[in-house]
C-alpha cells in the first residue's frame, strides 16, 4: 500500500505520484495523504461557513464537559445542571440564533455531522427505549400492542431500509414543495431503531429485578409507582448499562448510512473529494481514515461498556464494599462543594 512512502504536500494525485517516483524510484507506491490536508476543513465541518467553524468546535469541547458527569461518578454532581442545559447551548451554537448567523442543515457535513447525529441519536434512543419499555408494561392493551409492535419491527428491520424507504415515502406523502428536515428525520429513525434494542434490554433488566425489591420499597412507605420509578427502574437501567452503551456504539456506526438521504457524512464527502479533477482516482487513503474514525468511536464506547460490566460484576460480588465506597465518595463530594 505504500504507507511509509506517504506524501503530505501536493495539490493533485498526479503530483503525489511524481513525488513518489522521484524520491523512491519507478514502480514505488505511496499514500497520497495530501488529499486530507487539502480538504481538512471539509472533512471536519462539511460546507459549514468557514468563518463560523469556531461554533461547532466550541460545541464539541462543551460536549466533553457535559458528558463527563453523566458517564463517571467521580465528577461533581453539580455539573449535571450543565449537562441538562447543554442541548440548548449546542443548538444555538450549531444552528444559530440569539445573534449568531443561522446555518441551514444542508451545509452540515463531515465529522461534525457524525458526532452530531451520533450524540443526539444516542440520547434520543435512550429516552425512546425507556418510553417503549414502560409503555409495553403499563399502557392499556392497544398501547401495549403498539409499543410491542414498534420494538419488534424496528429491531428486525435494518436502519438502511428504514432510512431509504422512509425518505422515498415521505416525498410522496407530503404536499409538493414541503421541505423535510433531514437531520430530524435521521435522528428519528436512529432513535427508533436503537431505542427498540434499548427497550428490549430494559425489559430484560426489569424482569431480572426480584419482587422483594418492590415489597421492601412499599414497606418503607413508597407507593406502587414510587417503588417502581425510584427503586426498580433505576436498578434495571443500571443492570443493562453495558447493553445500552453498546446500542449507542451501534448508533454511531449507523450514522454512516445517512448518505442514502443526501447528508454529507465523511463517507459521502470522500466521494465528493474523489470527484474533484485534481484528486480523481484516489481511493483507499480516504476510506482508511474514515474507517479508523468510526473504529475509534465504536472501540471507545465498547471499552466503556466493558468498564461498566466489570464495575457491575465487582459491585454484585462486593455489595458492602460498593456501598461504603459510594458513601465515602458522597461525603467527599459534599465537602468539596
Amino acid at each position: 500500500m505504500g504507507v511509509p512512502h506517504g506524501v503530505w504536500d501536493a495539490k493533485s494525485l498526479e503530483e503525489c505520484r511524481r513525488i513518489v517516483t522521484t524520491l523512491y524510484g519507478d514502480g514505488a507506491g505511496g499514500a497520497c495523504w495530501a488529499v486530507l490536508k487539502d480538504n481538512t476543513s471539509y472533512l471536519l465541518f462539511g460546507f459549514y461557513p468557514p468563518t463560523e467553524h469556531w461554533r461547532p468546535a466550541l460545541a464539541a469541547g462543551l460536549l466533553v464537559l457535559a458528558v463527563v458527569p453523566v458517564l463517571t461518578r467521580s465528577a461533581p454532581r453539580k455539573l449535571l445542571w450543565f449537562s441538562a442545559v447543554y442541548p440548548f447551548i449546542a443548538y444555538v451554537l450549531i444552528w444559530g440564533g440569539l445573534g449568531l448567523e443561522v446555518v441551514s442543515h444542508h451545509r452540515f457535513g463531515g465529522i461534525m455531522l457524525t458526532v452530531l447525529l451520533g450524540t443526539i441519536g444516542s440520547a434520543a434512543a435512550i429516552f425512546v427505549g425507556v418510553a417503549l419499555a414502560l409503555g409495553r408494561m403499563f399502557l392499556i392493551l392497544p398501547g401495549r400492542a403498539l409499543c410491542a409492535a414498534i420494538i419488534e419491527v424496528f429491531r428486525g428491520v435494518p436502519v438502511f431500509v428504514v432510512l431509504f424507504a422512509g425518505s422515498i415515502n415521505l416525498t410522496y406523502a407530503l404536499p409538493p414543495g414541503t421541505q423535510v428536515d433531514l437531520i430530524s428525520w435521521v435522528v428519528l429513525v436512529i432513535a427508533l431503531c436503537s431505542g427498540a434494542h434499548i427497550a428490549a434490554a430494559i425489559a430484560d433488566g426489569l424482569a431480572a429485578i426480584p419482587e422483594g425489591q418492590r415489597d421492601a420499597a412499599r414497606a418503607l412507605g413508597l407507593s406502587t409507582s414510587g417503588a417502581f420509578f425510584l427503586v426498580v427502574l433505576p436498578q434495571a437501567i443500571r443492570s443493562v448499562g453495558p447493553r445500552i452503551a453498546l446500542a449507542c456504539a451501534g448508533t454511531f456506526r449507523d450514522t454512516s448510512l445517512v448518505l442514502v438521504v443526501g447528508l454529507l457524512d465523511p463517507i459521502a464527502l470522500s466521494g465528493v473529494f474523489r470527484a474533484q479533477a485534481s484528486w480523481n482516482g484516489i481511493f483507499w487513503e480516504l476510506y482508511l481514515v474514515v474507517g479508523l474514525l468510526y473504529g475509534l468511536i465504536c472501540f471507545s464506547v465498547t471499552c466503556y461498556a466493558k468498564h461498566l460490566q466489570r464495575r457491575l460484576d465487582w459491585e454484585d460480588a462486593n455489595p458492602i464494599s460498593a456501598l461504603e465506597r459510594t458513601r465515602t465518595r458522597s461525603i467527599a463530594l459534599d465537602s468539596v462543594s
